[in-house]
């Protein structure tokens, strides 16, 4: 009922001023929460042919049109600009990395993982797409759970990123002159173990990152 609402209020906009941005933003993204991606995509893109400087909301919205419409690339090229423009926003990374995911870029997907999560480390990979949910309101849930599947996927290969970060400073720490002996010698001890541990992150990310089969 709310999208209804946003989209006779985008209409009514548009009836005044067909060329209003704002409105045609306002349209896309109630077509898309009610999944309806093709329209969705093309009210976003005029409206960025009339103002190319849309917000992030907008350019979230209109990037996961691109997933579910499977422009991988469309999404990878749209969210990577909105990312650099508004670093700070927490979202951009999550549908980025489902967009890299889909095109075998995984090491490139768990980086962009790991920016969201850093950025936003309460959000849940497990309900992306959960605004879809609605049997009512969308055409394809099959699809949407597919790519929060791909995305869920990646989960543990950010942990391990971190682990490794977390052993890396561990064993710079271990390197390091210390006054006290006792916290010398446990600097040390600690930081061979971080430096073992290390050496078998790195041969579980790279089991992790042989490709798979896209159609699982």
């Amino acid at each position: 009922q709310k999208y209804d609402l946003g989209l006779a209020e985008s209409e009514r906009a548009l009836q005044i001023n067909p060329s209003v941005a704002e409105a045609l933003l306002a349209r896309a993204a109630a077509l898309l929460w009610t999944g309806r991606i093709e329209g969705s995509i093309a009210a976003a893109e005029f409206a960025i042919h009339l103002n190319p400087n849309i917000g992030p909301e907008a350019a979230l919205n209109l990037g996961i049109a691109y997933l579910l419409d499977r422009r991988y690339a469309d999404a990878v090229k749209l969210l990577e600009a909105a990312r650099t423009r508004y670093p700070a926003y927490p979202l951009l990374d999550f549908p980025l990395a489902g967009a890299y995911a889909e095109l075998g870029r995984t090491a490139d997907a768990a980086g962009a993982l790991e920016q969201g999560r850093r950025k936003n480390p309460h959000f849940d990979l497990a309900s992306f797409g959960s605004r879809f949910q609605d049997p009512a309101v969308l055409n394809d849930p099959k699809e949407i759970a597919r790519i929060g599947k791909r995305m869920a996927e990646l989960k543990p290969l950010v942990g391990m990123l971190a682990e490794y970060d977390a052993c890396e400073k561990a064993e710079a720490f271990g390197e390091e002159a210390h006054a006290d002996p006792e916290l010398q010698a446990l600097a040390r001890e600690e930081g061979a173990a971080a430096a073992k541990r290390k050496q078998q992150l790195l041969a579980a990310m790279r089991a992790f990152l042989i490709p798979k089969d896209r159609d699982d």
